[in-house]
């Protein structure tokens, strides 16, 4: 009985014109979960590359992943950590980070290149490592936001240490100091012995009047 009191509608076979307009097609937002996620790292990777006082720009050569990970703990035991993204994500946050000029060597096949960053300045153990292994090759550097080539880098690195640099400054500045006292010492005993002179030749002279 209820089925033959349902009523009963034509089925429509066409969408509704709202469906189908292309201008709502067109005014609609297009949305890529790979552009979305890349957007995501990229801020992370930003993050830290502003939190860096060390930056080093690497090529990688194919490597196996076991080799690779083995590198990755030997710069973690130094304080340095690896970034490997693709080359999107490393372009966006050097973007971000206001590091234009050094997207110039995130070019090359995905996942070539890798970033070191630290928040310590450590060249001279970054090179000793990859002087040790041709499994990364460095290419540039940012210190203290200013881009380094590999030359001036290795330049860098042979630089002594701080303190030792302000002990040799310190000592220059000692020599230049006793040098100068020096000079005005012998400068005091000549006037004093010239001085000394002159009055004994007043001196006589008054005698041979007498």
């Amino acid at each position: 009985m209820l089925e033959i009191s349902r009523p009963m509608f034509p089925e429509l076979d066409t969408l509704h014109p709202g469906d189908t307009c292309p201008k709502r097609e067109a005014e609609k937002p297009q949305f890529s979960t790979v552009a979305i996620l890349e957007g995501l790292f990229a801020k992370k990777v930003e993050g830290e590359l502003e939190g860096s006082k060390f930056i080093l720009f690497c090529h990688a050569n194919p490597t196996k992943g076991k080799e690779v990970n083995m590198l990755k703990l030997q710069f973690l035991k130094i304080g340095i950590q690896t970034l490997r993204y693709n080359n999107n994500i490393l372009k966006r946050a050097l973007r971000g980070a206001g590091m234009e000029a050094a997207t110039h060597f995130t070019q090359g096949a995905v996942y070539q290149n890798v970033i070191l960053i630290c928040p310590e300045i450590k060249v001279k153990e970054a090179l000793r490592i990859l002087k040790k292994t041709q499994k990364l090759i460095p290419m540039a550097g940012v210190i203290h936001n200013r881009l380094l080539s590999h030359e001036e880098l290795e330049a860098y690195s042979a630089l002594p240490e701080k303190t030792t640099l302000l002990a040799q400054f310190c000592a220059t500045l000692d020599s230049a100091a006793s040098s100068l006292t020096r000079t005005l010492g012998q400068q005091q005993m000549a006037l004093s012995q010239t001085l000394e002179t002159l009055s004994k030749s007043d001196a006589s002279n008054d005698k041979n009047e007498k």
